[in-house]
């Protein structure tokens, strides 16, 4: 390969380098609050989900979510 060559392949390499760094930077700045606010964004559902109740076999309760704190009724686990 020639000198020619080279200057322009690293060239082409530093555009294209440049062009990712320049578009996830626009993603992070510019478009994160769009994208965030998305009714289809999946951390919105992760957030709604509901956890339920453990029981044992016997059918007692071991534990149960209220609100956002579980709650243990035989004391924390560890």
């Amino acid at each position: 390969m020639t000198n020619r060559s080279i200057r322009t392949l690293s060239g082409f390499f530093v555009a294209f380098f440049a062009v990712l760094a320049l578009r996830q930077a626009y993603v992070q700045i510019v478009a994160a609050p769009s994208i965030a606010a998305r009714p289809n964004n999946p951390r919105h559902v992760l957030l709604d989900d509901f956890r339920g109740r453990i029981l044992a076999s016997d059918g007692t309760v071991l534990a149960h979510t209220v609100g956002s704190q579980r709650l243990y009724p035989l004391g924390a686990a560890a």
